[in-house]
């Protein structure tokens, strides 16, 4: 069996893939098969000497993958766990003959081009935000008013949230078609309107009948921020039992509908209604975090699947998985103090690059240790200080919020850099769209390792969660 990795680390498309080729491995080897692997990445576990039979160290170029599978005539090539690079070169492997294991090509394509998607959601009556797609920015001109501004502009078969923006009017509209065009060139950008609301996601098993949904993550902030970038909260908190169910009952459908075999990632907006946003007929970034918080080692499992067992066979069950006895948080990762220069509002576009775990029995507890590590957010002290940009001061329920914590509020407008001693400032919240890291309040939290905040809406939702008055909890 051929297993195709995804190429060097970039944001985006980290270690998360390098996991599920390791597992996808291992459960090859454990059915008897020989297993090679096709990487170009040397920090990788994946292309260590000792995972697979062998090792073919060579660019993810459907040139390069046909000289492999030429020589070692592999009973079937694996797509399913190597991000977007694998799955962009599906196309080209089955019209040179080679056969795909796991999801077809016909199921892959029904996820990935917007036309059969629209009519995939349209036939099973599952509802998704109005949207077109444009070829060109003349086409995109025409579209956006007709889907009704704000909208969403996607650029076709990236990874990461790349060149991705909610835009306003004309002129951004022409700013960010024009980046979507660069980012795939001669693929059709996508354009919806935006839908604010309760983003989430799953990720499903399924043996092409059977499908399961092993949990549901609930991400805190809204939609409007990359999956990557969210925190991420197993068991859902705020979403009802009725609107759980349609997800549920939505992505059976979706999966049954594909005929998918192996896994894929399927992200959900409630808000008036549960409206699909995006599926990905492959592995995503969250299988790791799943696989520890819910017990199920997925990417094996999906492995299996694809090789020809069944849910039965495996002693799964179908439908929603009993949630765990536990909640778990999972918190982005971001590395602005090392990238001068960088637009580090959070956005479409994905920015983090990592993540941790909080696991606790309250989901407070869960969050407060998950942002320990990540946001290096600890427990208030009251007279602290927060010091918000004049954007970020707007926000009158962060305001109510902290003022109830007992911390203070000052706002920072100037262009000087804070001068206030670091130990008194317990974060820094700056919501300006243009920010970047070399902004004075953000310079000031990067260079002082105060915690620092890009979109307002993610400490928002901390506190909401936290209920800070209530416990941020020393650890």
């Amino acid at each position: 069996m051929l297993v195709l990795g995804s190429g060097p680390i970039r944001i985006g498309q980290g270690v998360e893939f390098d996991y599920t080729t390791v597992h996808c491995v291992q459960a090859i080897q454990e059915a008897g098969y020989r297993a090679i692997i096709i990487n170009n990445n040397p920090e990788t576990v994946s292309t260590d000497f000792s995972i697979s039979d062998k090792l073919y160290f060579e660019p993810l170029t459907i040139e390069h993958v046909m000289n492999v599978v030429n020589l070692e005539q592999p009973r079937g090539v694996i797509v399913q766990f190597g991000g977007q690079t694998a799955i962009n070169l599906t196309k080209e492997l089955v019209k040179r003959g080679v056969k795909i294991l796991g999801t077809s090509l016909q199921g892959i394509e029904q996820t990935e081009d917007r036309h059969q998607f629209e009519e995939l959601l349209k036939d099973a009556g599952i509802a998704q935000p109005k949207g077109a797609t444009a070829l060109n920015l003349a086409e995109a001109k025409v579209i956006a008013p007709v889907v009704g501004y704000p909208v969403m502009v996607r650029p076709s078969f990236v990874l990461g949230g790349r060149a991705m923006a909610v835009v306003e009017n004309e002129t951004e509209l022409v700013t960010y078609v024009n980046k979507a065009l660069k980012a795939a060139p001669n693929q059709p950008v996508l354009i919806d309107h935006y839908v604010a609301g309760l983003e989430c996601e799953v990720d499903i098993l399924s043996d092409g009948h059977d499908v399961l949904i092993p949990g549901i993550m609930e991400h805190l902030e809204g939609s409007g921020i990359h999956s990557g970038d969210s925190m991420a909260l197993y068991p859902p908190v705020r979403l009802t039992s009725a609107q759980q169910k349609e997800i549920v009952q939505t992505a059976i459908a979706i999966g049954q509908r594909v005929h998918c075999l192996g896994m894929m990632n399927i992200q959900f907006i409630v808000a008036d209604r549960v409206y699909v946003i995006e599926v990905n007929p492959r592995a995503s970034r969250t299988v790791p975090f799943m696989s520890k918080v819910t017990g199920y080692h997925l990417a094996k499992l999906a492995t299996r699947l694809i090789l020809g067992e069944t849910l039965v066979d495996l002693g799964l069950p179908s439908g929603l998985a009993t949630p765990s006895n536990h909640f778990a948080v999972k918190a982005p990762v971001f590395s602005f103090a090392k990238l001068a220069g960088l637009t580090c509002r959070l956005a479409p576009e994905m920015k983090s690059t990592g993540e941790t775990i909080g696991i606790d029995e309250s989901p407070a507890v869960a969050l407060a240790k998950a942002l320990a590590n990540s946001y290096g957010l600890v427990t208030p002290v009251k007279g602290q200080i927060v010091l918000l940009d004049p954007v970020a001061a707007t926000n009158s329920k962060l305001r109510a919020q902290l003022e109830q914590a007992g911390l203070r509020v000052e706002v920072w407008a100037s262009q000087q850099l804070p001068t206030l001693e670091h130990q008194r400032v317990w974060a820094v919240v700056n919501d300006d769209e243009a920010q970047t890291t070399i902004a004075p309040l953000n310079y000031y939290a990067l260079s002082n390792g105060v915690p620092l905040f890009t979109a307002a809406t993610s400490l928002s939702e901390i506190m909401s969660l936290s209920r800070v008055g209530a416990p941020l909890v020393n650890l």
